[in-house]
């Protein structure tokens, strides 16, 4: 069977909503294997890493929105995907499980793979969107574990822009070759408190978001945008659509709060309609068991109260810094 007819399954996700997890779950229940997913220590789960770090999967069309800076024009992306797609996979006895941060993917999968399956995790409540930040901000350049799902050159500019963003936040409570050195020794756990509040409050900033847990004045939050980075512009990104406005009726969506309400029902219904279907008491077992574990590696106080744990982690990194 061609590799365009096969029923592959598409995750769609902004970045922290847990969507790594799903991947690796769903793969799991797809091959009938059923094996355990990888938890590290910070609740990170990337069972399924598709080959992206070698920038390598192409059944995706790429991962972040940065990646279409790449890019001359978006029918260039589109067709270095398809070339490559066609390269790389010849014929296929089995659908794959593929993820992406990058929502303007969905109407090519829809194009492309007509028989596959969409689902997309949504960020619609503010606790969403600041739950989603700061797993992200916990998974990211302080884990040392954390894989970077793009290649070695994007990877490094990422790395390189946290840097320089990442240590003028907290030259603001630190003397600033202090905060440089946190910054270029970003996996020494004696920085990783004062990091990972760094890197939160920058990304709060970016998205317009830090307003939810700081008395500073509103702003018009962006998370639920698209944005390209353009070089040598400022701002350095151009805002693009809405995300929602990509998810269409043949989508299947998932709310992100399922996991902070402890909603593992609404996950094996929705696992089941991406399926399609019954699942039997051997899979909501494998469900229910990998649900519980993920979700207990993650910082409880994050998935009931995410402002206070925002807050408990700036008032701990204030006292160290005024040591």
């Amino acid at each position: 069977m061609s590799i365009f007819d096969q029923p592959h399954i598409f995750i769609v996700f902004s970045a922290g909503s847990s969507g790594n997890f799903l991947a690796g779950t769903i793969n799991s229940l797809l091959n009938g294997s059923q094996q355990g997913i990888d938890i590290s220590s910070v609740g990170s789960s990337h069972t399924l890493s598709r080959n992206k770090s070698q920038g390598k999967d192409f059944l995706s069309f790429g991962t972040l929105f940065e990646e279409h800076q790449m890019f001359n024009s978006e029918s260039a992306r589109e067709a270095f995907y398809l070339d490559n797609i066609k390269k790389t996979y010849n014929e296929l006895s089995s659908p794959e499980v593929v993820w992406t941060h990058d929502f303007t993917n969905i109407p090519l999968y829809q194009k492309h793979f007509k028989n596959s399956k969409i689902l997309v995790i949504t960020n619609q409540t503010a606790n969403e969107k600041l739950q989603a930040v700061i797993m992200h901000s916990l998974k990211t350049f302080v884990d040392k574990n954390g894989i970077t799902p793009v290649n070695d050159k994007l990877g490094a500019i990422a790395l390189e822009r946290w840097r320089t963003h990442c240590s003028n936040e907290l030259a603001e409570l630190f003397d600033y070759q202090v905060a440089s050195k946190m910054v270029q020794d970003n996996l020494n756990e004696e920085y990783k408190d004062a990091l990972t509040y760094g890197t939160i409050r920058m990304l709060l900033k970016f998205y317009g978001m830090l307003a939810q847990v700081e008395d500073v004045p509103a702003r018009h939050c962006i998370f639920d945008h698209v944005f390209y980075i353009i070089k040598n512009s400022n701002p350095p990104f151009k805002l693009g659509p809405r995300l929602d406005s990509f998810i269409t009726d043949d989508c299947i969506t998932l709310p992100y709060s399922y996991l902070a309400n402890n909603d593992c029902n609404l996950l094996s219904a929705k696992i089941a309609t991406v399926l399609d279907k019954q699942l039997t008491s051997e899979d909501e077992r494998y469900i229910k068991e990998s649900f519980d574990n993920y979700r207990n590696a993650q910082h409880q106080l994050l998935l009931s109260d995410p402002v206070k744990f925002y807050t408990d982690l700036k008032n701990k990194v204030l006292t160290t810094s005024s040591i």
